[in-house]
Formats: C-alpha cells, structure tokens, sequence
C-alpha cells in the first residue's frame, strides 16, 4: 500500500467549519486532496486557502466559475442538482491533470462533509485486489454532535472509491456517483465506508433539504464509549443492534 497513489476529489459549498473535519480526514489517507470550490461563502473560501497554504503540495483547489446563487438551503440543492454532473466531471478533469504527473491508483470522492474511518486502506486493499471497479457504500452513519453519537440511516447507496480509470466520466450523468463507463456488476456494496456529518455542529446544524426536522423523528440515537472512526465493521453493527440511548430528535433538542 506504500506505493499506491490515492487521489481525492471534493466538491467544496458551503460547509465552513465541517472543513476542519474533512480536509484533515482526507490528507491522513491520501496523497493528493483535489478541491474544487462552487458557490461557496467567504468563511468556506478562507478556511479552503488556509489548508491550501498549510499542505502546499498536497492540496490543488480550483474555482468553478459558475455565477453563484444566494437562498435557502432547497434552493441552493435546486442549483446543484442541475449542474452535478458536470461539476463531477471538472474534478475528474482536475484527477486527469494530476494523473499525467503521477499515475493514479485510486480515485476517491468523498464529499466535503464526510469523514475517512480508521480502516480506509483495509477498504482500498480489498479493492485493488478484486476485479471490482468501485465501492459503494450500503449504509450512512450520521455523527451527532461529536464522534461517540451517532445514528444510521438507509439511502441511495454511492459509488466513493475507485480504480482509477482515466475514461471516468460523469456526463451524461447516470446519478449515485456511478460514473461512466461503469456498470453495476463493476461495483461492490460495502458497510459504512465513511462517517457522515449532517449533525455534527448541533449549536448550527449543517444540513441539505433531505435532513428536514420532520425526516428526524423515530430515528434511534446510539452511543460508543470509543471514537466511531474507530471502530470496525462488526463493532459498529454490535453496537446498532443494542438498545438505543434515545431518539435522534430528542438529543438535538437537548442539545441546540
């Protein structure tokens, strides 16, 4: 694994201090951190160029140049849902450039509010050594004010870490990050591949139209004496099989 050459994209909102979560998750396990800023505010920008200026050859960042859209938090969604695929695929020029630098191994694409658990490179070894192309993950754990709260989630699964293929495209976009020329049968469905971070800032929670108070009731909350980041595959799953300590509604309320 020393020798392999791990690349990730990240497309870059308005996510302001989730970025000092993210950014330092993903220079643990990757060489290059490629970022590419769309409709961002000024306090995401400036905490954008700091990492930039504090990793100098391990963070690139570009701009979008797409006129920006100032609203509430569905219309913003409204905006991105409309030019997703060919802001994907401006980072997947961005890997391009770099892989005629250095050739790429792995091409990961986690998002700006996600985090990298302990055993990433378990996950990439895995593989490198199939005949799969991609891993997707099946289940998203939600990090509720801190790494020991956490809840689970059933959605959409997306494609986040792939063999590096220079024909990767996302246009025409095909949704669940299941870029071109890829198929299903090329893609391999793994447990919880990252933490997820919708409610970590409970004083201000960052969240998209689909974190809407409504979708939070009945959701069980659980608690973990270690870092969830830490923890593995079955330990999580132990751990969601035990009583609950409550509902993810009522915690946020006894904590914001």
């Amino acid at each position: 694994m020393e020798n392999i050459n791990i690349v990730q994209t990240m497309l870059v909102h308005r996510e302001g201090d989730l970025l000092d979560e993210s950014i330092p998750s993903n220079i643990k396990f990757c060489n290059k951190v490629l970022i590419l800023l769309d409709n961002f505010d000024e306090y995401t920008e400036k905490k954008v160029l700091f990492y930039k200026e504090k990793y100098p050859n391990k963070i690139v960042v570009k701009y979008s140049n797409i006129e920006s859209l100032e609203g509430e938090m569905d219309v913003l969604n409204k905006r991105f849902k409309k030019i997703q695929g060919f802001l994907r695929d401006s980072l997947l020029a961005m890997a391009r450039r770099e892989d005629e630098k250095e050739k790429i191994d792995i091409l990961t694409m986690f998002d700006a509010d996600e985090v990298i658990r302990s055993n990433i490179r378990e996950k990439i070894d895995f593989l490198l050594k199939s005949d799969f192309s991609s891993l997707m993950y099946s289940r998203c754990i939600d990090a509720v004010g801190d790494y020991y709260h956490f809840t689970v989630r059933n959605i959409h699964s997306h494609c986040r870490i792939f063999k590096y293929n220079r024909a990767l495209t996302s246009l025409p976009e095909r949704g669940r990050l299941i870029l071109r020329p890829l198929f299903k049968k090329d893609l391999f469905k793994c447990k919880y591949l990252f933490i997820h971070l919708p409610y970590f800032n409970l004083k201000k929670i960052y969240e998209r139209s689909t974190y809407k108070t409504k979708d939070r009731a009945g959701k069980n909350l659980w608690k973990t004496e270690k870092d969830i980041r830490s923890l593995s595959d079955k330990e999580i799953t132990r751990t969601i099989r035990r009583e609950p300590l409550c509902l993810l509604s009522e915690y946020i309320k006894k904590n914001i």
